[in-house]
């Protein structure tokens, strides 16, 4: 299905621009309203005294000139949306970043959320920005991290994770609804010994019992693969699907580094009843320490 409305988080610094030059891609692609909106914490009330009444005073005035600054920046970049070809607003609200635009996406519907991110530069930890990183656990919506140089702001090349479940659809849905036409899209699989096998190995092959096991541990994961393989050909969008032996983190990240991808989409599952979304730690390790952007799916989106 597409959407109808995307959110966009910003906070007019240059990841935020690279957040937007990606939402303009998919909301062109979708044909989707772009919202975006600024939060604003509000400020801590001070106790009453002469000096705090002058100060006060001082602080109106500065509370001014960024409300106009604000209104400003928002009103370039909606033009610049507009100009792009993509139906758009601004919006500024007062409250908790991550709290309010995850609201805001609700009250919306909107299909995704995009936001930035301030990586730490010579650092191979990538290292979220703690309004990016809550937004990820609190929303219910699909939020992409935008992360790295934007291009065309399209998404050319997808690594998906999988492990099969609903949530692992949901992430290959939501990668094919972001991905340019001409994307090349892989779906992986990581997959491990069991505890206690590493003996194994100091077999090699030659009483054929790591081959064996090898064969019992990927053989219904390579018998999905191909099933998703034929799914999407038939579907118009092939992707492929690779299984790699590994811890699924490590698998992920290092490939997305590696092979130059510009997207990894992972799927999560929420806590129905929770407002909190809590991220499995796969997910949590992929978001960190991914060097490109990530797409977070969630398989519940719809409830709080």
């Amino acid at each position: 299905m597409p959407m109808r409305n995307i959110v966009l988080a910003t906070d007019f610094s240059a990841p935020a621009d690279l957040a937007l030059a990606r939402a303009l891609a998919v909301a062109r692609q979708q044909d989707a309203h772009l919202t975006i909106c600024f939060v604003e914490t509000p400020a801590e009330a001070s106790s009453i005294t002469p000096e705090a009444e002058v100060a006060a005073l001082e602080l109106s005035s500065l509370q001014k000139d960024l409300a106009e600054y604000e209104e400003r920046e928002l009103a370039v970049r909606v033009e610049r949306a507009k100009a792009a070809g993509v139906s758009a607003s601004g919006l500024r609200r007062e409250g908790e970043p991550e709290e309010t635009i995850a609201e805001l996406a609700k009250e919306l519907d909107a299909g995704l959320i995009v936001c930035g991110t301030h990586g730490r530069t010579g650092v191979r930890r990538f290292f979220l920005g703690s309004v990016a990183e809550r937004l990820s656990r609190l929303a219910h919506k699909n939020v992409l991290v935008a992360r790295g140089a934007a291009g065309d702001g399209r998404f050319h090349k997808i690594l998906v994770a999988t492990d099969f479940a609903t949530a692992a659809q949901s992430s290959l849905d939501s990668a094919l609804r972001v991905a340019a036409p001409d994307a090349v899209i892989h779906v992986v699989n990581a997959w491990q010994y069991p505890v206690g096998s590493w003996g194994l190995s100091a077999l090699g092959d030659r009483s054929g019992a790591l081959s064996t096991l090898r064969g019992a541990l990927t053989q219904a994961a390579a018998e999905q693969g191909a099933r998703i393989e034929a799914a999407q050909a038939a579907a118009g969008r092939p992707v492929t699907f690779r299984l790699v032996h590994g811890a699924a983190a490590d698998v992920v990240t290092e490939l997305a580094a590696s092979e130059g991808f510009d997207l990894v989409a992972i799927g999560t599952h929420g806590h129905r009843g929770l407002r909190r979304l809590v991220l499995g730690s796969v997910a949590e390790a992929i978001i960190r320490h991914a060097p490109c952007s990530v797409l977070i799916a969630h398989s519940d989106s719809s409830t709080d």
